[in-house]
């Protein structure tokens, strides 16, 4: 008998026990590398927040930068770059 009180396996399935054994093991590990990583995610996540609500108030001066610049027909290559910056933003 084992210390758990249960009797060995059966030979036959052996093979089949230390599979899961095995996929027991590999979960633990990686739940251990995820919940060691906790702070830093919990962070990202908030500068992502951070981020998320500041794009609006940057895009909207680029906006009226580009439509200045189309009212007032600068070139063509300047409209592209100050445009451009929208979709960096």
């Amino acid at each position: 008998m084992k210390r758990d009180g249960l009797p060995p396996a059966p030979k036959e399935v052996a093979k089949y026990i230390q599979g899961v054994e095995d996929a027991w093991a590999k979960l633990h590990k990686n739940t251990g590398t995820v919940l060691s990583g906790k702070d830093s995610i919990l962070f990202t996540r908030d500068f992502v927040n951070v981020i998320t609500e500041i794009i609006p108030k940057l895009q909207e001066p680029v906006d009226k930068v580009v439509k200045a610049l189309v009212q007032k027909q600068a070139p063509p290559q300047q409209i592209y770059i100050a445009a451009s910056q929208l979709m960096l933003a």
